[in-house]
């Protein structure tokens, strides 16, 4: 359900069914990159409303927060805004100095807690990946994401959570993993770089050895009535 409010701003809630919830920007951002994604959209989505949506959920010193009452900006946050914003045709300028912002938060994060989350990384990177950041400012952070990898069994996957070696470790995750080939692939494909490629492959053959591949029909039919 797109909201619209007493001011003409256009939006969407993080939970529905609660109508008292303010707009997120999180939840607009990823609307409106669906809605643009899939072509013919519905005529009462305004572009130039819901970017205006986007920059007043803006932080006062810069940046997107996750919660509406949350003052901390997210890297993950921002940089889907950012991608929504290019997409809905916000100017150039205005984008250029959001992903200076976006580098600047990355590398407040990435160097302490932040680091151990992949997550954190992989949704930052994807949507970078098809904006106008220098090679070695994307290398930079790749190069922290290729690190959180773990080895398992000759295939590399990435956790949820990177724990300190001494507290055990914690294995790879599909979701995680999964974000991260795809990460891989997209910068891969844009620097023509057969390492990141390899990677993302290596990713790839770890999420299909995990895969419920080798089900036949009964044992689907059993699944189902379970499940």
């Amino acid at each position: 359900e797109l909201m619209k409010d007493k001011e003409e701003i256009y939006g969407w809630r993080r939970d529905l069914e609660d109508v008292e919830q303010p707009l997120s920007a999180m939840a607009t951002a990823y609307g409106l990159q669906a809605i643009l994604l899939a072509g013919t959209r519905d005529w009462r989505v305004d572009l130039r409303l819901g970017r205006e949506v986007l920059r007043r959920l803006e932080l006062p010193h810069g940046g997107w927060s996750a919660l509406d009452k949350s003052p901390l900006a997210r890297p993950e946050v921002t940089a889907v805004v950012i991608g929504a914003l290019t997409d809905a045709g916000e100017s150039p300028d205005y984008i250029a100095e959001r992903i200076r912002l976006l580098v600047e938060i990355l590398d407040r994060r990435v160097v302490g807690a932040e680091r151990a989350r992949p997550y954190i990384l992989t949704t930052s990177l994807l949507e970078l990946s098809r904006l106008d950041v220098p090679e070695a400012t994307a290398r930079r952070f790749l190069d922290v994401l290729v690190d959180l990898s773990i080895d398992d069994d000759g295939a590399r996957g990435w956790p949820v959570i990177v724990r300190d070696t001494s507290l055990g470790d914690s294995g790879p995750s599909t979701v995680h993993t999964a974000a991260a080939v795809r990460t891989l692939a997209a910068w891969a494909s844009r620097f023509d770089d057969d390492g990141l490629r390899g990677l993302a492959e290596s990713g790839r053959a770890w999420l299909e050895r995990q895969a419920l591949l080798d089900l036949d029909d009964e044992t689907l039919r059993i699944e189902r009535a379970d499940g």
